[in-house]
């Protein structure tokens, strides 16, 4: 909806609480800005901690998609797989 506002001419700000879903997204809402609780899987390649899940991941789970089940699941499990 946001777009087709957008499309219409419709220039304020958007506030609204949206879902961080890329795979989703027919196109991405242009003047949005979506808050997430972890880095973006996209930020791998600049972001050592990200890079690092999707590697875990990916020996683990090769074919698995990394969407934000798989984040949440990795971060919750990385307490109690650290060295203390």
């Amino acid at each position: 909806m946001q777009n087709a506002l957008r499309d219409a001419g419709f220039l304020a700000i958007f506030t609204n609480q949206l879902e961080y879903a890329r795979p989703t997204w027919s196109r991405p809402a242009v003047g949005a800005m979506v808050m997430t609780q972890t880095a973006p899987v996209e930020s791998a390649s600049t972001n050592k901690a990200m890079a690092q899940l999707v590697a875990d991941v990916k020996k683990v789970a090769p074919t698995q998609p990394i969407d934000e089940s798989v984040v949440a699941g990795y971060w919750s499990a990385e307490p109690l797989s650290s060295p203390r």
